[in-house]
């Protein structure tokens, strides 16, 4: 398994930062974005795992990195209907918080 040097990327001037550089923006105003953009793996989702961290091998952590986490993910989906036609509905609601931005904190911390 090679070892992985996560870093940050300005979208606007292309500047690298580390992972640990401390900023929320580039000096010149840009956002970030990962450097290095994992591939989806099927085969790698851990199936006895029942939140978004079964994705842990698609997951930009340091290597050694214990996640925190309240066990974001999993909520279920629902069928519903429109007049229009039918579609599934999230249920984020049943997130620990009550909060789709479950998932976004988990990850960001």
């Amino acid at each position: 398994m090679t070892k992985r040097r996560l870093e940050y990327v300005c979208m606007r001037c292309g500047r690298r930062y580390p992972w640990d550089a401390h900023a929320w923006r580039c000096e010149c105003g840009g956002p970030f974005e990962l450097a290095e953009r994992l591939a989806f793996r099927p085969d790698a989702i851990l199936s006895t795992e029942s939140t978004l961290w079964r994705y842990r091998a698609m997951l930009p952590l340091p290597e050694g990195a214990e996640p925190v986490s309240l066990g974001e993910g999993f909520t279920p989906l629902v069928p519903a209907e429109f007049p229009d036609g039918k579609f599934l509905a999230k249920l984020e609601f049943l997130a620990p918080t009550g909060s789709f931005k479950d998932r976004g904190t988990t990850v960001l911390v």
